[in-house]
């Protein structure tokens, strides 16, 4: 996903079905862009602050590595070549954690789906169970503890990211 000023969250088909919120998100779209001119960011930005953070700031860092003209000089990086590969590290991390780029998946995810599909269909229709609910339920807590445990996993990452960021913090200019 590439952040832009204008973002229409909606496919085309619902905008030609719904022309009246094409103009509305046109404004808003507008008057965020004038927010960002003026104040460098915009409430829209704030909606989901974490992915934009995963999107931009790899792009930032990549920028430094790539055309920046100046580095610490100190230890650990007394060449442009070390705080380069540590720039661009700090970029993979933060793009490898962004949603779409997960490589660690829920191996129980197509499972619970389809058990859930199921499920729903059973008491929706009264149709007769083919899944108990002690064989629903063992899914279900399968599927939300390896959630859980990725969520550990991509939070530590990201930790160990900011706390290396934070290190260097001021020395982040170009």
């Amino acid at each position: 996903m590439k952040y832009s000023v204008f973002s229409y969250p909606y496919t085309i088909r619902y905008y030609l079905t719904h022309p009246w919120k094409w103009v509305q998100d046109f404004f808003l779209n507008c008057k965020a862009a004038y927010r960002r001119a003026i104040y460098g960011w915009a409430w829209t930005d704030c909606w989901e602050l974490y992915d934009w953070i995963l999107h931009v700031f790899p792009e930032m860092f990549r920028h430094m590595a790539n055309n920046g003209c100046g580095y610490p000089g100190r230890a650990p990086f007394e060449t442009p070549e070390k705080w380069h590969d540590w720039l661009n590290s700090i970029a993979d991390v933060l793009e490898s954690c962004q949603d779409e780029n997960w490589e660690h998946q829920n191996e129980y995810e197509q499972e619970f789906d389809d058990t859930v599909d199921v499920w729903q269909a059973q008491q929706k229709n009264h149709i007769a169970h083919t899944i108990s609910e002690e064989e629903f339920k063992h899914i279900k807590d399968l599927y939300f503890n390896r959630e859980k445990e990725l969520h550990a996993q991509r939070c530590e990452l990201i930790k160990d990211t900011l706390n290396q960021i934070g290190e260097h913090f001021f020395d982040l200019w170009d």
